[in-house]
């Protein structure tokens, strides 16, 4: 064999190799294509999803908490702003995180920017707080029933209300558009400007998850397990009186008591069942917001953030259909 033989031999080899790898690549990049093509659609079906469940089970409570008169106690006032809370976190932070996560770029602006990340804080936060004072009212209600009109009046509720919202604004607003809670002074603490997310700095971080989720947890929890140690106590009670009005016959006022009994306990159930929920929909966001902070952003796969933000996001939804299905 010559070498020109060789050498024709040999390059029909490479070229080959070559072709085989280009085919590969393309194979490749193509599977990637369809497979983020998939995720996307996923993506898109999941989100409008929780948006449009959120939107309507949440003005279904407004509106018939304003419409039918028997709706309207005290109690019922903190879960029409719960409610109200829940509809802004729907409409000013998952609606423009919608656009941004099908568009793949920020196009509202640096300052919206800015804005977008307050308002995602504020009303998450209000959504969070409103879960400790609903749990706080029933915890009022079964552990001093007989007084339970006199502490939680109309009044008592709105102030309840109104610092709830302060907290909350307070606690985003000034620190966010002041720069203050970020690891830079870029304006949506990105320095690209088709980019938007929140990098708060480790100061901050500590700070705002304490007073949004890990200090209302710890409170909820508390509440919760006073009332259920109150309420075993007195479903105890109730079942020995019955036994002796059984052995004396039935007593009306007996029979009202235990109605009423009943009607509490049912709400306990309801808050428990808001209370789980809250912990998995929130929970793992906030473990993950404080090792974010932590590791400088590259702990965790942008994907794997985006779906666990989603999942808090998710509970705006929950809350309302969970008061529905009990009521």
């Amino acid at each position: 064999m010559n070498t020109n033989q060789t050498t024709d031999i040999d390059t029909l080899i490479t070229e080959e190799f070559l072709l085989q790898t280009d085919n590969l690549t393309t194979t490749v990049k193509t599977n990637v294509q369809y497979s983020r093509t998939g995720e996307l659609i996923i993506s898109i079906i999941t989100y409008s999803i929780i948006i449009i469940l959120s939107i309507i089970g949440n003005v279904i409570v407004v509106t018939a908490i304003c419409r039918v008169q028997r709706l309207r106690h005290p109690t019922n006032f903190i879960l029409m702003s719960l409610a109200i809370a829940d509809l802004l976190v729907t409409t000013t932070v998952m609606i423009p995180g919608f656009i941004y996560e099908i568009k793949h770029e920020w196009i509202f602006g640096r300052v919206f920017c800015n804005v977008w990340v307050a308002n995602d804080i504020t009303f998450c936060t209000a959504s969070i707080l409103h879960l400790v004072a609903v749990s706080f009212d029933r915890y009022v209600a079964i552990e001093n029933p007989l007084k339970y009109k006199q502490k939680m009046t109309k009044h008592m509720i709105f102030i309840i209300i109104g610092f709830i919202w302060l907290i909350s604004v307070l606690l985003s607003y000034g620190p966010v558009l002041l720069g203050v809670y970020s690891q830079s002074k870029t304006i949506g603490n990105l320095s690209d400007s088709k980019e938007c997310g929140m990098r708060p700095n480790r100061i901050y971080s500590i700070i705002s998850s304490s007073t949004s989720f890990y200090i209302p947890l710890i409170i909820i929890l508390f509440l919760y397990g006073r009332i259920f140690i109150t309420a075993r106590k007195h479903s105890k009670e109730l079942q020995k009186l019955e036994n002796i009005v059984k052995r004396l016959h039935s007593n009306e006022k007996f029979v009202f008591e235990n109605a009423k009994w009943n009607k509490n306990i049912k709400a306990i159930r309801t808050l428990g069942i808001v209370v789980g929920v809250f912990v998995v929909c929130w929970l793992p966001f906030f473990v993950m917001y404080l090792l974010l902070a932590y590791c400088d952003y590259q702990c965790v796969n942008s994907s794997v953030e985006r779906y666990i933000t989603w999942i808090g996001y998710a509970n705006s939804f929950c809350n309302p259909v969970i008061y529905a299905f009990s009521n």
